[in-house]
């Protein structure tokens, strides 16, 4: 605010001077920002504090009386899958499998046991991989090297750690172009093949590495101890060129063999470090949740271990803090970052819990900044969303990952075993405030998050002393942040939303600034804070923001205020009062921004009489925020030297020349936004004329915004498009009485007598409407609505011309008068065709030469479309979205429910209305709309439900077009089985299954027919008629047989896929039904598929012993060959699992299970593989061969005295056999029944009388020897039988 008191004339050094002294007030407000210890209400380091259970910690919008419902701290940019390559590598996984990433070279890393692979996570390209070690990795860090030590084409070095040793390997980088430097990990990435160095890690497990910016690396290990390893050029006196050292117990430890060096803390792993570079402080966090401080050094090349504190302290003295608040908040901690001292002066770390309680620490009492860290102590405990006693946020659960830096926090936190949700909780939308407040906002992730960081330029940041600023402060030169997460499925990256990123997106989804979002915008950020936000946008000179700038400067100019005039003293007046008339003529110039030498006072003509009057200006918001938006602008060089002193070397001795301290880059990008702004201001200076009535709806006029129309143009226009041009003007004339709620009826009449043509009598019929639907809108009554309607809908009946019908039901539909649309659209589609022309087009086939019929066809079709727009409308509004929130746009209590918007009950009773509505018509042609909507909407269950007489026509002449026909048979059998036309349901479906072509496959086919046999069957109980009899029988037999072809066609799947032949036999099987000939002949003969030929011969009833038993020793023989490379063991089980179910299947169809040849044979084969001798009778008793029938069998071949047994030269074979056999029965007696034993032992003993009497008349051997001696003792067991 400034005072006025004269006139007086001003040089240009005063104006200077002037603008000066406001760019150094804009700076010195923007240096006001909180300290963070002082923003959490911490005065010293042993008064701590806590936060989060007031509201204002995170303040609700709407509740705070600004209308946005949740301005979004994060959007997401992209997600890229992770490289295809890597895909199969998970395949090959045996041991371990890690993810993680490099973010000073952008890109992530995936460990596969003892593989590395390194790729760029914004593309997925540039995949790199080492594959030079023995063992798995355990950890993995990207490192800056030692300077002095590597050659300089070596960047960066990749530190390995595995069970055995730690591996350090030189990366490079390639440069595609001169303009990019190769230390941003631009172009390709390289990994030396060969490791500069590698010591063992003496079986020490290295969790996880740390690299300093002055190439330290330190190393947590499992064992709780910290490690570093130091590596130089060379060898020294007391120190190798690379080491291992243990910060945990002694400097010297490398000098102590591994088994004596150990830490006497019990196991507790260190998991995370954390590095201060700003302050050099180490901070490592163990499993158990204890925290450790290391000194660095002020140098940052020492070490002294100065503080650790177990969890439980930690817990204790939060609950001290936060008496109110559950101690299981507390713990566990999964997450520690360190502040630097461009976050913080006084808080130097924070601690993140399971819970997303954040627990700030401090090494050093307040104000003892340039000191050593001596301690860790807790200072605040700051609880996340949720804990405030109104609130209805959820509060963050299982978080398992965090990040926080520069007042941003990022949770990760389970929801399902598969997915986490990402929270985001930032201050960037409270800037310059006294306490710590913050906005929040959630995101769903797909998949379980492994790793998380931010991209960063990979530039060493500048040490400061001082916090850095607000965003709001630097968002105009500094990019967004971006952060990447990533998980098995690829890369999600984020960018964090600055206060300018919010504004824009606003103004993009509200589509301007006429919104009461963008207006709440300025609520928030105050007028000055958000008018320089929107100069960033308004200033922008690139293509694409342009909307967006014009919609950012109609923002500044609508909310960004005007100045004011205030007086002090007293006026000499006549009665002592301030007078309008005292303001005289000139009055205040009505500018935006004030004329040269405001800032000083001056006195203003029209007060000279009076001496003690002074009249203050308080500049308006948009005057004050170019002024912020320019010092911004100039702040980097603002207050410091833009020179300094370069000494060089001559002749003459040494000269200082003046060099400049700011780039070329900086300089220019500041130039360009002083530029942008500049002209902004001279551009729009001409057009703002002060301030209007209301808010402005526009950009200021300007005349060159208008394209010159030269006056051969205007006359064309006027003679070409007047009549149009007049409508138009009727239209708008109309329109606006409408929305002033004013009747029409008077402006209508006069219309109708002044341009008649122009303004027909449907003309003002359809008004009249329109105005019936405009107070139906706002109607409360319910029944005067449904009047209202009613007689609209009745006055656009009436109409003669044709309607815009897509614009009257979208009338219709804004005030819920669905059944309305129905009636108006069934109506004039008759009225459009009065002839029917359309429906016997229809059912003539639709010949493309009926032009008449086709156009009337194609008019109803239009009528249609609207009712089943609005259907489909009804079906999506009828669905609840549970994911969409219902947040107030407000603040206040609760507003008002909205009359015309839908609830999802409101959307179904409408959608029946409408479907009730519609099948009570008799309008044939819409009832086949109708049903095409259904079938194109995948309602197929819905229109099952529809019971008229056109839905059977409909479904058989679709049925006829080949492209839908299945899709129409499938309905037309379910329609008549609905109906319980069983017997046409069944041939329906018999001739689904019979239909050619491959838009139906065999297992398909089957299905087809096993519902049509159970149709046919329900047919055949209601009306038993020889007919359907024979029908049944048909459909039976098809059954058998399709179920043969489909033991065909999985016989055929398993033959070798690359023969052609196989491929078209499996395609045409496919295609149709086919008969047992046709089955055994192209099929099962042509592809020797015995077991096939076996089934197809049983069906068929055909019987020739040759062939069936040709056919099983194909079948045995195949299955032998088949297991050539088994063992004997695993030969005779695979030979049962294939020969026991076909076994069963034919046994009791003696002519095609013959049993003797069956025996013989396999005995036969199991003779040549050597196999046991008990194989073959067990089989045969698994399949249900009678144990009697079995022995006799055995017997009449072994009697048979086959040359083969002599050939083979083992003449005893079967008698082994028989003598298991027999051996086998007595063991499991329960095989025989019992009224049969007798006998059957009589009969076996008789048998083994005739064996042992075989036996004495052979050779002796002892192998014959053996088997006598074993049927004797047989013979003694079966007579106690």
């Amino acid at each position: 605010m400034s005072s006025f008191m004269g006139t007086p004339q001003f040089s240009y050094q005063d104006w200077l001077e002037n603008a000066a002294r406001q760019v150094d007030k804009q700076l010195q407000d923007d240096r006001s920002y909180q300290e963070l210890s002082d923003q959490l209400k911490v005065p010293v380091h042993n008064q701590p504090s806590l936060s989060g259970l007031n509201e204002l910690d995170y303040p609700s919008l709407p509740e705070a009386g600004i209308s946005i419902e949740n301005l979004c701290e994060i959007s997401n940019v992209k997600r890229v899958p992770l490289p295809p390559e890597l895909v199969e590598q998970f395949e090959r996984m045996q041991c371990n499998c890690m993810m993680g990433l490099f973010p000073t070279i952008e890109r992530a890393w995936l460990t596969i046991d003892s593989d590395i692979f390194v790729w760029r996570y914004e593309d997925g390209t540039d995949l790199a991989y080492f594959d030079g070690l023995n063992e798995t990795i355990l950890s993995a860090a990207l490192v800056k090297p030692k300077p002095g030590i590597f050659q300089p084409h070596i960047q960066y070095l990749l530190c390995l750690a595995t069970p055995v040793d730690i591996v350090l390997l030189g990366v490079s980088f390639s440069k595609p172009y001169h303009d990019v430097t190769a230390d941003s990990g631009s172009g390709e990435m390289h990994l030396l093949p060969e490791p500069l160095f590698s010591i063992p890690t003496d079986n020490t497990y290295i969790v996880s590495i740390k690299g300093a910016p002055n190439g330290r690396i330190f190393m947590a290990g499992k064992d709780g101890c910290l490690y570093e390893l130091a590596y130089q050029a060379d060898d020294g006196w007391f120190s190798r060129k690379c080491r291992k050292i243990n910060h945990s117990t002694s400097t010297l430890s490398f000098l102590v063999p591994s088994f004596l060096n150990f830490s006497f803390s019990e196991d507790d792993p260190l998991l995370q470090l954390s590095l201060d570079d700003s302050r050099n402080i180490l901070y490592a966090c163990t499993e158990k949740g204890t925290i450790q401080v290391f000194d660095l050094g002020q140098d940052g090349k020492g070490m002294s271990r100065v503080a650790s504190i177990p969890l439980n302290n930690v817990v204790h003295s939060a609950s001290l803090i936060a008496r109110t608040v559950e101690r299981s908040n507390f713990k566990p901690i999964v997450h520690i970052s360190a502040l630097t001292k461009s976050e913080s002066t006084n808080i130097h770390l924070v601690a993140i819990t399971k819970t997303g309680v954040r627990l700030y620490f401090t090494t050093n009492p307040f104000g003892n900044n340039k000191g050593r860290p001596s301690m860790l102590t807790l200072v605040h405990v700051r609880l996340p969303p949720g804990f405030s006693a109104s609130t209805v946020v959820h509060k963050p659960q299982n978080v398992h990952m965090a990040y926080h830096k520069k007042g941003t926090l990022l949770l990760v936190a389970s929801q399902t075993e598969d997915n986490d949700l990402l929270w985001t909780i930032s201050n960037d939308s409270f800037p310059f405030q006294g306490q710590l407040m913050e906005a929040h906002s959630t995101i769903p992730i797909d998949g379980r998050t492994w790793a998380m960081c931010e991209v960063t330029s990979g530039e060493t940041s500048v040490t400061v002393d001082k916090p850095d600023p607000p965003s709001v402060v630097t968002q105009h030169s500094e990019s967004p942040r971006q952060f990447v997460l990533l998980s098995a499925q690829g890369s999600h990256i984020f960018s964090k939303m600055r206060p300018v990123d919010q504004l824009r997106q606003l103004l993009i989804d509200f589509q301007g600034p006429d919104a009461e979002e963008v207006k709440a915008f300025f609520r928030l950020h105050k007028i000055e804070q958000a008018c320089s936000t929107c100069l960033i946008l308004a200033c922008s000179r690139i293509a694409a923001d342009q909307q967006v700038a014009t919609w950012a400067t109609m923002a500044f100019f609508m909310y960004g205020g005007e100045p004011q005039l205030h007086f002090t003293g007293t006026p000499m007046g006549t009665d002592g009062r301030m007078m309008p008339s005292n303001l005289g003529a000139m009055g205040l110039h009505q500018t935006s921004t004030p004329a040269p030498g405001m800032g000083h006072p001056y006195f203003h003509p029209a007060m000279t009489p009076g001496p003690n009057i002074t009249q203050e200006i308080a500049f308006s918001g948009k005057h004050n925020g170019i002024c912020l938006y320019l010092a911004r602008i100039l702040r980097s060089i603002w207050e410091n030297n833009v020179t300094m002193d370069y000494p060089c070397q001559s002749t003459q001795g040494v000269t200082n020349y003046l060099t400049s301290r700011i780039n070329g880059d900086d300089l220019n990008k500041i130039l360009e936004n002083v530029r942008g702004l500049s002209d902004f201001v001279e551009f729009n200076s001409r057009f703002d004329t002060g301030p209007s009535e209301g808010m402005m709806s526009q950009v200021p006029f300007s005349p060159h915004m208008m394209g010159h129309i030269d006056e051969q143009g205007r006359k064309k226009l006027q003679g070409n498009h007047q009549a149009s041009m007049c409508g138009a003007l009727i239209t708008c004339l109309i329109n606006r009485y409408l929305d002033d709620n004013a009747t029409i009826d008077a402006i209508s009449s006069r219309l109708r007598e002044v341009c008649p043509s122009l303004y027909s009598s449907d003309d003002a019929t359809c008004s009249k409407a329109n105005e019936l639907l405009q107070a139906a809108k706002i109607n409360k009554n319910q029944n005067e609505k449904m009047t209202q309607l009613n007689e609209a809908l009745k006055l656009y009946k009436e109409v003669s011309q044709p309607l815009q019908l897509p614009v009257v039901c979208t009338q219709f539909a804004l005030v819920h008068y669905y059944t309305g649309i129905v009636d108006l659209c069934l109506t004039l589609a008759k009225k459009r065709d009065p002839q029917n022309l359309a429906l016997h087009f229809y059912r003539s086939g639709e010949p493309q030469e009926d032009i008449q019929g086709m156009t009337a066809y194609m008019t109803r079709m239009e009528c249609y479309n609207c009712i089943t727009d609005t259907l489909a409308y009804l079906l999506s509004a009828s669905v609840s979205h549970p994911h969409a929130p219902s947040v107030p746009k407000s603040p206040g209590p609760p507003p008002q429910p909205d009359p015309n918007r839908m609830t999802t009950h409101d959307a179904e009773k409408h959608k029946e209305e409408v479907f009730r509505m519609s099948l009570k018509s008799d309008d044939e042609l819409f009832h086949v709309a109708l049903y095409d909507w259904f079938f194109n909407a995948n309602l197929t269950e819905k229109l099952l439900e529809v019971q008229t007489p056109f839905i059977e026509p409909y479904l058989k002449r679709k049925a006829t077009c080949s492209s839908e026909a299945i899709g129409a048979l499938d309905m037309l059998w379910k329609y008549y089985e609905k109906c319980r036309n069983f017997s046409a349901a069944a041939r329906i479906l018999s001739r689904l299954a019979e239909r050619l072509g491959t838009d139906v496959n065999l297992q398909q086919r089957i299905e087809y027919l096993s519902r049509a046999i159970m149709c046919a069957k329900s047919s055949s109980t209601r009306t038993s008629s020889a007919v359907e009899g024979e029908f049944l029988h048909e459909l039976e037999e098809k059954m058998e047989v399709a179920r043969l072809q489909l033991q065909v066609q999985r016989a055929l799947s398993k033959l070798p896929s690359n023969i052609l032949d196989v491929q078209y036999a499996l395609t045409s099987l496919d295609s149709e039904l086919m008969d047992l000939t046709r089955l055994y002949e192209d099929f099962a003969d042509r592809f020797d598929l015995s077991e096939c030929k076996l089934a197809i011969v049983h069906c068929a009833g055909l019987y020739d012993g040759a062939l069936i038993e040709n056919l099983w020793q194909n079948i045995i023989d195949k299955e032998i060959e088949a297991t050539i490379n088994m063992n004997p063991g695993l030969r005779t089980t695979n030979l049962q699992n294939k020969l026991l179910p076909i076994g069963r299947l034919y046994i009791k169809s003696d002519r095609y299970f013959p049993i003797a040849f069956l025996v013989k044979h396999l005995e036969q084969r199991s003779c040549d593989l050597d196999l046991n001798t008990r194989w073959v009778f067990l089989l045969m008793l698994d399949i249900g061969v009678p144990p009697s029938k079995l022995l006799e069998i055995y017997d009449r071949l072994f009697k048979s005295r086959d040359p083969y047994w002599q050939q083979v030269q083992k003449p005893l074979r079967l008698l082994e056999v028989l003598h298991d056999l027999l051996s086998h029965i007595c063991e499991n007696r329960a095989i025989i029944p019992a009224y049969e034993r007798r006998s059957f032992t009589t009969m076996c003993l008789d048998f083994v009388s005739n064996y042992l009497v075989e036996l004495q008349t052979m050779r002796s051997t002892p192998q014959q020897a053996a088997v006598v001696s074993h049927f004797k003792r047989l013979q003694a067991q079966l007579e106690r039988f």
